[in-house]
């Protein structure tokens, strides 16, 4: 979650190159990064661009002050994980620091990791007779990136990643298959999950209040 936009104003606008269309304000026309990334979030069956994410982001702060963001929402789903790790560190996210979604980076200055940008996905299947996880990066300044590998359903967390910015060389996404040979890439980063999991079920257990939906882990 977090993103990196002033005010929700687009900069450096350009046309897409008609490939993508965005689903609310119906334009080709979205951010660009300073590193020349067109910036398109993924919504229902296709994408919105930047200006309008940012915007929705604004409504979706709103429905968790007053405790009616789903957890089936990109937003909701995104929330969650965040809150797993803010009380696996035992800190605030941003989120609820700021009581804004809009926020440069998910939790801020950790004495340990610094500014930490949290990236979930559950596992679908990538081809090649093997499923795996698929996880999209930002463009920002982030020290650190917790991965979070859900299950198919989202009701399990069953792998987790933590991994500094400095040591990722992909610029957009990294997909981790379920199997030991992609996963040995990444080895030195892969944690214990089963405390990021507890969380996850602490959280349904007790009803979370931002949810009109309640228990996140069911």
């Amino acid at each position: 979650m977090g993103c990196d936009l002033m005010d929700g104003m687009i900069h450096n606008e350009r046309t897409d190159k008609g490939e993508r269309v965005c689903l609310i304000c119906g334009t080709g026309i979205t951010y660009v990064s300073d590193e020349g990334y067109e910036l398109w979030h993924k919504y229902e069956n296709g994408y919105i661009c930047h200006n309008c994410y940012m915007l929705k982001l604004r409504k979706d702060s709103t429905k968790i002050r007053n405790g009616k963001l789903s957890k089936h929402t990109t937003t909701g789903k995104g929330f969650i994980a965040e809150q797993v790790v803010s009380k696996y560190l035992g800190v605030d996210s941003c989120s609820l620091r700021l009581d804004n979604l809009c926020g440069s980076t998910d939790i801020f200055d950790n004495k340990k990791y610094g500014n930490i940008e949290v990236k979930s996905y559950r596992l679908k299947d990538m081809g090649r007779l093997c499923d795996g996880w698929r996880f999209k990066l930002v463009c920002k300044k982030v020290d650190t990136y917790f991965f979070l590998g859900f299950d198919k359903d989202r009701r399990n967390i069953l792998r987790v990643w933590i991994i500094p910015s400095n040591k990722i060389k992909i610029k957009s996404v990294i997909v981790i298959l379920n199997n030991y040979r992609s996963r040995c890439r990444y080895i030195e980063y892969e944690v214990d999950y089963n405390k990021f999991n507890d969380i996850l079920h602490t959280l349904g257990k007790n009803g979370c209040k931002y949810f009109c939906d309640l228990n996140v882990g069911d």
